[in-house]
């Protein structure tokens, strides 16, 4: 049932969940969800998908609204701890860059297995997820050779200040290097002098991600579609109408709606709206260090 799964990637902070949601509430598709994230090695909470998604109903997005009942909504999720529970000791599938990592025959024959019984339980014919921060292709190649990968592109000083402004980013990278295995000694020392530079040590690791998926690119040439976040924001119809042709997907009004139910508008400003022009020099300088491999 694994067959040509897509992938979504992106550096986070980059549109990635606006840009997958609106395609994985195609009808087809099935993915990791919030249960399954609370819940890792119980598959059995897949079958609440057809609570939310049936032949009555079909509630796939949350919007803007609060309530006991939307909180409960079953939606697409990286589940890291799920990833976790997936992937060996060895492994950190939720912090490395996994450059040097495969997985063994066993490993692959047990995630496949996992998610096959995933997507039966939802009911769906196709495997889909999210992941962000690096991009994993090497690792993800190893255990879906046939991946179609769809990578997410932001302006970096925008995606600097939403990394700024998320909690979670508070008490991962906002004071110290969050992704691990792609640094060299001398970079330490540059990040030494940002200690006390949030967005600046932010500015570099999101650099270092984006250096290292285009490395993973170049050398791994997997199926990759690439879509602009304001492209998208200006277009939303016509780039889900192109995702949906690279990935063989039937045009389904779900994708179109998920937009529209969410209440997205086109937010984009210049860098100036984000930093004084002081502070975009020292930003951009920190990101051209993190494109350094």
């Amino acid at each position: 049932m694994i067959k040509n799964p897509i992938i979504f990637i992106g550096t986070g902070r980059s549109g990635t969940t606006l840009v997958s949601g609106s395609i994985l509430s195609h009808k087809d598709l099935g993915y990791p969800s919030n249960y399954q994230e609370k819940l890792p090695k119980l598959l059995w909470v897949n079958l609440l998908k057809h609570f939310f998604d049936n032949e009555l109903w079909r509630i796939y997005t949350r919007g803007n609204k609060k309530t006991i009942f939307h909180k409960a909504i079953f939606l697409p999720s990286e589940a890291y701890s799920m990833w976790r529970y997936l992937t060996y000791p060895n492994v950190n599938f939720s912090r490395s860059f996994l450059l040097n990592d495969k997985a063994t025959s066993a490993e692959k024959k047990s995630i496949r297995g996992f998610f096959e019984k995933m997507i039966k339980l939802q009911g769906k014919e196709r495997l889909a997820f999210k992941i962000t921060g690096p991009s994993r292709i090497g690792y993800l190649l190893s255990i879906f050779p046939d991946a179609q990968f769809v990578h997410v592109k932001r302006r970096i000083i925008p995606t600097i200040s939403s990394f700024m402004k998320a909690r979670f980013w508070e008490s991962r990278g906002k004071h110290r290097i969050w992704f691990k295995g792609a640094y060299k000694e001398t970079d330490f020392q540059y990040i030494k002098k940002l200690s006390n530079h949030p967005a600046e040590l932010t500015a570099l690791q999101i650099g270092r991600v984006i250096s290292i998926t285009e490395r993973e690119i170049e050398t791994h040439k997997p199926n990759i579609l690439t879509i602009n976040y304001e492209d998208f924001l200006n277009n939303p119809s016509e780039n889900i109408k192109n995702i949906l042709d690279f990935t063989e997907l039937t045009n389904d009004e779900a994708c179109f709606n998920y937009i529209k139910y969410n209440g997205i508008k086109n937010n984009v400003k210049p860098d100036e709206n984000y930093y004084h022009k002081n502070e975009l020099k020292f930003l951009y300088d920190a990101y051209e260090k993190g494109l350094e491999v």
